[in-house]
């Protein structure tokens, strides 16, 4: 039930302090990873109980501002935003990262997140929501707080919203969690009740368990969508920097081609050549130079990009009874996708729509959730050595280390007997093609091996004798597996010795 709550001045507005608004209709939350949390209803102006632009409505303990009003026909249509991102977006920082006070070059981001919420604060107490600052974070949600090493460059007149964002760009990982009503649990076991709170996790939703096989499927978009897809890339620094001075560069071209477009026959992209320019405004770039922007180009069309931009992009939508999702599926939760050709897909819900009160079922959006992983894979010196040995010729990349298949053919093993190769596998996939082996399980990647990498899960990469958790992390028995920033891989806490077998 949506419930009115008390203005900052009980005298005006006919202020019905906790007033329940019974008339409310169609009742709607929209929530987008990374993003903003709307709301809108529709309730008779008469059944209104004083609501105006400003005031803070209640829906499941959460609190939402009230943005606009339209009245028409005795109606009011209400459009509401989430209080914590109204608030953050409005936090105003005069200075994040100031030189004088010490940057925080090769800092843990946590503490940029703190000097950010330590400067919303001094001007914003009343009312504020403040960074949960535990070791680990553990709402209702069963999230994991963000961790890692970042480079956040000085910034003025800014926002605690857009330095959160930053953040998270930076990383290469993690999303925002925010409520009105967070609890959390400490590695020692304490829990405590945060109330109005948000932090920095590395993601937020549970593995559901529900397999999507889309040829079943009626009455549901699938989009694909090539408008922002570029095989042909020419890449800019600053000043007009390209990549023709590169080392590694031994045509000179000022553009690479995509590996996908050296494939032939059916596998062959359907789109071709497609030409389109990117610059980057890093810093590192703009020290190191060509060579460098040759790097930060080749992460374009790397197989380990959840956001290559050499393919597709992918997305799903529909009610969740026609697609045969739980009831109680909520944003950032992971679904297992059949697309019918062969290709399992893990993919996520990017956004929700839900409608609380008339019961109606939730409309999802099933996609991937864009982050650039370079940074973080970057620092780790995992994409170093993936790059070591990779160079251009006549606009070609060249080189094992970076590929992509738009379609995998999947041998499926019925039985140990079956196949040698994949004994006490069960109700999986195993592929196994030149680029290595795969075992996939009901919830996605279980294992995949090449000559130069490891991975565990869909998350947890092993290369150059180092290890990354791409983004998220990867639980057994509910206990974690992590890395530190050196590149070393624990388990529940404990090391992982990473041995070089002779």
């Amino acid at each position: 039930m949506l419930i009115l709550k008390a203005s900052d001045d009980g005298r005006i507005y006919n202020n019905h302090d906790g007033a329940p608004l019974r008339e409310a209709k169609d009742v709607c939350v929209t929530e987008k990873i990374n993003n903003e949390c709307a709301m809108s209803f529709a309730i008779p102006v008469h059944c209104s109980h004083g609501i105006a632009s400003g005031r803070t409505v209640l829906l499941d303990g959460e609190e939402y501002m009230v943005t606009s009003l339209k009245k028409r026909g005795g109606i009011y249509s209400v459009s509401c935003v989430h209080m914590f991102p109204f608030m953050a977006k409005r936090a105003h920082i005069p200075s994040i990262c100031s030189t004088d006070k010490g940057d925080f070059i090769g800092e843990d981001l946590y503490k940029v997140a703190e000097a950010a919420d330590d400067a919303v604060w001094k001007d914003y107490q009343s009312g504020g929501y403040g960074l949960v600052k535990g070791e680990d974070v553990i709402s209702i949600m069963d999230c994991t707080k963000l961790s890692g090493d970042i480079d956040y460059e000085a910034a003025d007149k800014t926002t605690l919203w857009d330095v959160l964002q930053n953040i998270i760009t930076y990383a290469g990982r993690g999303e925002l969690l925010f409520g009105s009503d967070i609890t959390y649990t400490t590695k020692s076991g304490k829990t405590y009740l945060a109330g109005r709170g948000y932090a920095l996790v590395e993601k937020i939703g549970k593995n559901s368990g529900a397999v999507i096989n889309l040829p079943d499927l009626a009455d549901t978009d699938v989009e694909t969508d090539v408008s922002d897809t570029v095989t042909m890339l020419f890449p800019y620094g600053a000043n007009n920097m390209d990549i023709t001075a590169a080392e590694k560069n031994k045509s000179k071209t000022p553009y690479i081609l995509s590996p996908l477009l050296d494939k032939t026959g059916h596998d062959y992209p359907v789109y071709g050549k497609i030409p389109g320019t990117k610059t980057y405004d890093i810093s590192d770039i703009e020290t190191s130079g060509p060579d460098k922007l040759f790097e930060r180009a080749l992460w374009e069309f790397d197989d380990a990009n959840p956001d290559r931009i050499d393919v597709p992009i992918y997305n799903i939508s529909g009610n969740v009874n026609k697609l045969g999702l739980p009831a109680d599926i909520a944003l950032g939760d992971t679904v297992t996708v059949l697309d019918g050709y062969g290709n399992v897909l893990t993919e996520r819900i990017i956004s929700i729509k839900r409608y609380p009160i008339s019961g109606k079922p939730s409309e999802v959006e099933i996609g991937r959730v864009k982050r650039d992983m370079f940074f973080y894979l970057n620092r780790l010196g995992v994409l170093a050595q993936r790059y070591n040995n990779i160079s251009a010729t006549n606009g070609k990349i060249y080189g094992s280390k970076v590929t992509g298949n738009i379609s995998t053919t999947v041998t499926k093993a019925k039985s140990a007997d079956d196949a040698q190769t994949a004994r006490n596998v069960s109700n999986s996939s195993v592929i196994i093609n030149s680029s290595g082996l795969r075992v996939l399980s009901d919830g996605g990647n279980f294992i995949n091996a090449s000559g130069d990498s490891f991975s565990v899960g869909e998350y947890i990469m092993v290369s150059g004798g180092k290890a990354a958790v791409n983004a998220d992390t990867l639980k057994l028995n509910n206990m974690a597996f992590t890395t530190d920033a050196d590149g070393n891989l624990y388990f529940n806490g404990r090391r992982v010795q990473l041995i070089e077998m002779e």
